[in-house]
C-alpha cells in the first residue's frame, strides 16, 4: 500500500501591500524570521505551491504562487528564511 504524500502547499497570510506586489510582479522573494514556528513549517517540506491570502475573511483576495526554493539566509546574528516566488496562478477577488 502507498504511503499518502503530505500537501506540498504552504499556506501563507500577507497584508495588502506585499500581496499587491507579488500580482504586479515586482516582489519575488518572501521572507520570515528564522524562528522554531517557522522551521517547522519550511523546512525539509518539499512545498511546490504557496497558497496566499490577503487577509482571515471568507471572501479576502487570495492565489497561488510557485515556489522555486526555500533557502536559509545567514547574515551577522540575524537569519531568514528567503522563499523564491514564481508564476502566479488562480488569483481570485482581487480587483
Amino acid at each position: 500500500m502507498k504511503k499518502q504524500s503530505k500537501s506540498l502547499v504552504l499556506h501563507l497570510t500577507l497584508e495588502r501591500e506585499p500581496f499587491e506586489e507579488i500580482v504586479q510582479k515586482k516582489k519575488f522573494t518572501e521572507y520570515r524570521d528564522y524562528k522554531p514556528y517557522w522551521t517547522a513549517r519550511l523546512e525539509g517540506k518539499g512545498h511546490k505551491k504557496i497558497h496566499f491570502r490577503n487577509g482571515y475573511l471568507k471572501d479576502s483576495p487570495e492565489m497561488d504562487v510557485e515556489c522555486r526554493g526555500i533557502k536559509l539566509v545567514r547574515k551577522g546574528r540575524s537569519a531568514k528564511y528567503h522563499i523564491k516566488l514564481g508564476r502566479v496562478s488562480n488569483l481570485k477577488r482581487w480587483r
